[in-house]
């Protein structure tokens, strides 16, 4: 059961850098919670709704 611990942690370390990016782009603790719940349940589906929603102000932040 090595390669399922492996990817248990693999997949909450990239749930939570995405929660941290959530929380960049926001700016808010309160709407990084409200996305943080969703993204713990239903994982990476709500990260691509996320970014699907979010795509250019995100990429605005990192190009400048």
């Amino acid at each position: 059961m090595h390669w399922g611990r492996q990817i248990g942690i693999d997949l909450y370390i990239g749930l939570f850098f995405q929660t941290y990016l959530i929380y960049l782009n926001e700016g808010s603790i309160l709407a990084t919670i409200v996305w943080f719940i969703p993204l713990m349940v239903y994982g990476n589906i709500i990260t691509l709704l996320y970014w699907l929603l979010n795509a250019a102000p995100i990429l605005e932040k990192f190009m400048h």
